[in-house]
């Protein structure tokens, strides 16, 4: 199980390098920042520059920990590869770094006075169920809407075969 809401893949598809980039113009539409009520007409909202795009999915309903998804296309002998990596915005990051971080903190100065005083052992579930909360919400945020893009690009480029990464640097571009 991967325990950060980042993640990359390699998709390899036979279809030609022209034949994806149209396939994502066919799906991405110009970002727009506020959507009241409005849907948009494709399914992703974002740019595409040459063979590099960066997209996030155009929901219904809110979710902070949305997945931002940088791809490029690259050219293969018999076909092409898209290189996605997927991370939630860097303020939702940042946010969740000093909350996790402050009740991560609490929990262990609760640990330190309950061994060496003696402390309520009730109080100490408080932190501690707040930090499990809040990463819980985190990552299962960010899962719920990263499993529905990758089997969409799957689909979209009818992946011959993918292949997951481990994590490099969560702030690096692909390319």
């Amino acid at each position: 199980m991967k325990f950060l809401p980042y993640e990359r893949l390699k998709i390899i598809t036979a279809l030609r390098h022209e034949e994806v980039l149209k396939r994502l113009d066919d799906v991405i539409e110009p970002k727009r920042y506020f959507r009241l009520l409005q849907s948009g007409t494709k399914p992703y909202q974002g740019s595409r520059e040459s063979s590099h795009f960066e997209v996030s999915r155009i929901i219904g309903y809110r979710n902070s920990f949305l997945p931002i998804i940088k791809g490029d296309v690259q050219s293969e002998i018999s076909g092409c590869s898209v290189h996605i990596t997927m991370h939630p915005y860097i303020p939702v990051i940042a946010f969740m770094i000093i909350w996790l971080g402050f009740v991560g903190f609490s929990f262990l100065f609760f640990l330190y006075l309950l061994v060496s005083s003696s402390t309520d052992l009730f109080v100490g579930f408080i932190p501690g169920g707040m930090f499990l909360f809040g990463y819980g919400l985190f990552l299962g945020g960010f899962k719920f809407e990263s499993v529905k893009s990758k089997k969409f690009f799957r689909e979209l480029f009818e992946a011959r075969e993918v292949e997951e990464m481990g994590i490099a640097n969560p702030f690096e571009t692909v390319g």
